[in-house]
């Protein structure tokens, strides 16, 4: 039996339209399934839907089963064995008990993984039908699976090979510059495509605007959204502590803003502060540059990579008619697309706020990222900043930028946020996820990304649990990413289900901080991290590994304890001989308050953001 699937090639949350017209889009599929004669079909859907339209679809003829994420209002008890759903992650399905000739995927083409094609192979299914950049396309899905395997392996030799040849350059460029003049033929091909950025930015065509044409007081800070990051978290607090001065007009621009679950997280924090949050709009090349000399600037602008062209036209296009004096760019990708786009149009003061350590140590890192920073960094109008020591000391060694290139200014954070919590909240808390007033708690908050290494605070809460004689200890973990699954399978493996809550992401950390006897981080890398501080502002001591700006924010031995090594046998050993001298843990938590308070205020933060500023 030869079956077909069917599948839009664009993401649902990029469609921008109403449920009535993802409907239509539906309705659409069946149509054109009925004019290229497949007969019977299943459509899948990786979202919810309400009764009446699973109803709906259910009664079409050609319609023989539903796959959804998740149906709405009354259940459908005569078409259950029609339907059937998506795992929670919506990386597997499920088939109904019913033959068809067509499978229909309304999503993203790159939603569907090596598994679930093998699942719809399994069923009979041998061709894929679908529509990408509105033409229709028809392939086997052998060929399918075999694109996608090699797709895969090639993007982890591509990450391979970016990270060796980044180590290579870290020990290569500082070698050549000691060598001087001898080697002046020697060039990297990063020096290169720096050379088709530089030849970009100091294009004689710009820049678009003198510094007249733009707005005094004006600043605007871009960031990708307002996601539940740390990053963001500075970037709220910045935009709050300028906006109270009442002397600014402060806004932010997100590209991705609205586009995924919870990239509105602090939306409405500035929206109640007042503060204008606004979506980057897409608008053409030509939209973006009204000026005589647009083919002589193209020769230049279509040499950069063609990945972040798009990006850049954008940005372009939202600073030539907000003409902010200040444009303060928050992490690498952000601070490269929208720095060009600002050099283009000339904006006076151009901040690239990097907040961790380089990023050829991350997963999202692309080549271009270095030449690209490199030729900013000699446009006058742009500045570079950190929030730790260790974060600008990475970016100097990685671009081969002397000192006088960066500044550190260190993260502030926001004392309300960790203001006092009442016994009733505690006690709320504490009946809600079962954790008992007598058990010591240690605990953190963080993403379960690959870069907090979470499998080794999982492995070091076994070890505490192991080696102390206390059996009365509970970890509070708060958070949530790509690893959960992982981390509780892990827990499983220690036997430590009933050791270790797991309540998800929390907007205000107020509560759980408020119940930890110990703040325990196992980062690989972090920039200056605010859970460290915040935990410091409540008078809880941290035991973390020695990861970037950790150093920045404890004072080790006597705000909290920085363990060099990744064993988790040290980690336990440092938390549990925290915990046997009382008196040492009573005056970390003096020290740790204290500390905080006077090195990461919000006032000192903004104070040393406008003057760097300039204005």
């Amino acid at each position: 039996m030869v079956v077909h699937a069917f599948y839009i090639g664009l993401k649902i949350n990029e469609l921008y339209k109403p449920m009535i017209l993802l409907h239509e889009l539906i309705r659409n599929s069946i149509r054109y399934c009925k004019s290229i004669e497949k007969r019977t079909l299943i459509i899948a859907m990786p979202f919810c839907i309400d009764s009446d339209f699973a109803r709906e679809l259910l009664e079409e003829s050609k319609v023989m089963g539903i796959i959804v994420y998740g149906i709405k209002g009354k259940e459908l008890l005569n078409y259950k064995k029609r339907i059937d759903y998506f795992n929670s992650k919506k990386s597997s399905w499920k088939f109904p008990s019913v033959e068809a000739k067509v499978l229909v995927y309304i999503g993203s083409n790159d939603e569907i993984g090596i598994s679930m094609l093998f699942a719809a192979f399994n069923k009979d299914i041998r061709e894929i039908v679908y529509i990408y950049k509105n033409v229709w396309k028809v392939e086997s899905i052998k060929y399918t699976l075999i694109n996608i395997f090699f797709d895969k392996v090639a993007g982890i030799l591509k990450k391979i090979m970016e990270f060796i040849f980044c180590k290579i350059e870290l020990i290569v460029i500082p070698i050549i510059s000691l060598l001087g003049n001898k080697f002046k033929w020697f060039s990297l091909s990063s020096d290169r495509s720096m050379k088709k950025f530089a030849e970009l930015i100091f294009s004689p065509y710009l820049p678009i605007l003198s510094f007249d044409k733009f707005t005094k007081g004006k600043i605007v800070h871009v960031n990708s959204a307002l996601a539940c990051g740390g990053a963001e978290r500075q970037v709220v607090n910045t935009l709050i502590g300028l906006k109270q001065l009442g002397t600014y007009n402060v806004s932010i621009v997100c590209e991705r803003l609205h586009d995924f679950d919870d990239s509105d997280f602090y939306l409405l924090k500035l929206q109640g502060m007042g503060i204008t949050t606004k979506k980057l709009k897409h608008v053409t090349f030509e939209n973006m540059l009204d000026t005589k000399n647009l083919e002589n600037f193209n020769q230049h602008f279509k040499k950069i990579p063609t990945s972040i062209k798009q990006a850049v036209i954008n940005y372009a296009y939202e600073f030539y008619y907000s003409r902010p004096e200040v444009v303060h760019l928050w992490q690498d990708s952000t601070n490269i697309i929208a720095g060009i786009a600002a050099c283009i149009v000339g904006v006076p003061r151009i901040i690239l706020s990097t907040r961790n350590m380089a990023p050829f140590r991350f997963g999202y890192f692309q080549r271009y990222m270095k030449p690209a920073y490199m030729a900013l960094s000699y446009h006058p109008n742009v500045k570079f900043i950190n929030n730790s020591n260790a974060g600008m000391n990475d970016y100097l060694k990685w671009l081969n930028l002397s000192e006088d290139s960066f500044s550190v200014i260190h993260n502030g954070i926001n004392r309300t946020d960790i203001k006092a919590v009442s016994i009733d909240k505690k006690n709320e808390f504490r009946q809600k996820y079962g954790l008992p007033n007598e058990v010591i708690v240690i605990g953190s908050i963080f993403r379960f990304y690959a870069e907090k290494d979470p499998l080794l605070w999982i492995n070091t809460a076994a070890e505490i649990i192991k080696r102390s004689k206390n059996k009365n200890i509970i970890f509070l973990l708060i958070g949530a990413g790509p690893l959960m699954t992982t981390m509780q399978d892990l827990i499983l493996k220690h036997g430590l289900s009933d050791k270790v809550i797991m309540p998800g992401v929390m907007k205000i950390p107020a509560v759980p901080l408020s119940l930890m006897d110990i703040f325990l981080l196992t980062s690989i890398n972090e920039g200056t991290p605010n859970v460290v501080i915040e935990a410091q502002l409540s008078g809880i001591p941290v035991v973390s590994t020695d990861a970037g700006g950790v150093r920045d924010a404890i004072k080790n031995s006597i705000t909290g304890w920085i363990v060099d090594s990744r064993s988790p046998i040290d980690l336990a050993e440092k938390v549990l001989e925290l915990l046997d001298d009382k008196k040492s843990l009573v005056n970390t938590c003096k020290n740790a308050s204290l500390f905080a308070e006077k090195s990461f205020g919000m006032e000192r933060m903004i104070s040393e953001t406008l003057n760097y500023y300039g204005i």
